[in-house]
């Protein structure tokens, strides 16, 4: 399919994106295709991860999203380069949150996602974009997408829209060249459509596997060996864990069946079930929620319309800076910053940050004693009933309706990544696997998560869920 110029407005977008999936599309045109592993794919990026191509605005007024004069970067993100060196074209930039902060991809100046099997319903955020491009029919030359997952950003839009979305192990993929949200969370996902699944996620995973010097958080060599060798197959039956705190009063019956049938059939595939007991997930959230804001409101600092950020008219009228520019910011970004600042303030760091870090240490020490494998990083922690994988919903509920969404207050969105969280503060491999569809057409996905590191075995494990 012949894809049309770079379109810098919203309004231009092809009508193929009815949508909104896409903030802008790229021309084939003669593209010199790389020979590689990935050359005979097409994919679609987030517009928070860099590109040399079309612009970066993380769909934010900040940075000229709608505006005459939006940012383009001056290098591509690591990411994005390693893919483009193993031949894959970069063939879009995609609609999402601005800055990667919302649950519906609602906070954006180019308007809602929809989703595509409902435009009536939302796609999920703040990947929403990426994960409503390859689940529509239209762009079939899409073969994957990124995104970011800080809390379940690929995972949650992927099981609205019925795609595989996974997030790697912190660390594993590079970060050079994501816009920031929340530096210690932050991660590249990957969306593949129903058709190519995990073996596209898998190929993806493999030309990105690699260590990189201009990301702090990256993985050493030495540590992806050890990881590596840590996590040799063993030809045995994987044990399921079944955690009753997922079993929540929101979660609705669809789900709760889907959930159930997922783990029949990974019983009937050889898979021993094992009850298991993680109490911190219901804190989870809001300990995620004080910690993400607060990394947030240091990483916004710098739209301040000097370096970074547009200046308005007022800001070049009276002289003033950071006041006008900062005005841009959308209404979730402003009220995440100042939850972020509340939570640093002399008064509250105790009982707010300091408190959030200690429930995320705890998290990653509960994680670490169900598992099987010990955790290659950390001292061993094994409790009774260990586990190889651990099976959830992605999702409380299936895509609510976008009149739902925008009636909602903050807390009713937020509880929306209530089982996603969990993998996301312990740094954990987490893969969001389209299952089933309820009544009305509406998929359902299931998470399968694993220790840190066994990426591959998530991806090995989701196999026994295709049809």
């Amino acid at each position: 399919m012949q894809i049309t110029r770079l379109l810098k407005h919203h309004t231009s977008l092809p009508r193929y994106d009815v949508h909104n999936a896409l903030s802008q599309v790229f021309e084939l045109g003669n593209v010199v295709t790389t020979r590689g592993a990935l050359s005979a794919h097409n994919f679609a990026a987030k517009e928070n991860i860099c590109s040399l191509k079309g612009n970066t605005t993380c769909c934010s007024e900040v940075l000229g999203a709608t505006s005459g004069n939006p940012y383009r970067s001056p290098f591509d993100a690591t990411c994005v380069r390693l893919l483009q060196d193993a031949g894959a074209n970069l063939l879009a930039k995609t609609n999402m949150d601005e800055f990667g902060m919302g649950s519906f991809t609602t906070n954006s100046p180019y308007g809602a996602t929809m989703n595509p099997h409902d435009p009536l319903r939302t796609a999920g955020g703040s990947s929403g974009g990426s994960a409503a491009s390859l689940a529509l029919p239209q762009t079939h030359s899409l073969s994957f997408a990124l995104g970011t997952d800080t809390g379940g950003s690929v995972r949650m839009p992927a099981s609205y829209c019925g795609v595989y979305g996974f997030k790697p192990t912190y660390g594993r993929v590079s970060r050079f060249g994501v816009v920031p949200y929340a530096n210690s969370l932050d991660t590249v996902g990957i969306l593949a459509s129903l058709h190519l699944g995990p073996d596209m996620i898998q190929q993806v995973l493999k030309t990105l596997d690699v260590y990189d010097a201009q990301d702090p958080t990256s993985m050493l060599p030495e540590t992806r060996h050890k990881v590596e060798k840590h996590y040799k197959r063993v030809d045995r039956p994987p044990r399921i864990g079944v955690p009753a705190e997922y079993n929540i009063q929101e979660l609705s019956p669809e789900v709760l069946t889907a959930w159930r049938k997922c783990l029949d059939r990974l019983a009937t595939k050889g898979s021993d079930l094992v009850p298991i007991s993680l109490p911190l997930t219901k804190t989870a959230l809001a300990a995620y929620y004080i910690l993400a804001p607060s990394e947030v409101s240091s990483n916004l600092q710098k739209y301040s319309g000097v370096f970074y950020g547009s200046r308005t008219e007022i800001d070049r009228l009276d002289g003033r800076l950071y006041a006008s520019a900062r005005s841009l910011f959308g209404d979730e970004v402003k009220r995440r910053i100042l939850m972020g600042c509340l939570s640093l303030s002399s008064e509250r760091f105790d009982n707010y940050y300091l408190q959030a870090q200690r429930v995320r240490r705890l998290i990653v020490k509960e994680f670490n004693t169900v598992f099987r494998a010990a955790h290659p990083l950390l001292p061993s922690g094994q409790g009774d009933d260990q586990v190889d994988y651990i099976v959830t919903p992605t999702a409380p509920t299936v895509a609510p309706l976008l009149s739902e969404v925008n009636c909602m207050s903050s807390a009713e969105s937020h509880a929306a990544d209530v089982f996603t969280v969990p993998a996301s503060m312990a740094g954990l491999p987490s893969l969001s696997v389209p299952f089933v569809e309820d009544q009305s057409g509406m998929p359902i996905g299931v998470q399968l998560i694993g220790q840190f590191g066994d990426d591959y075995g998530v991806l090995d494990l989701s196999r026994k869920l295709q049809i």
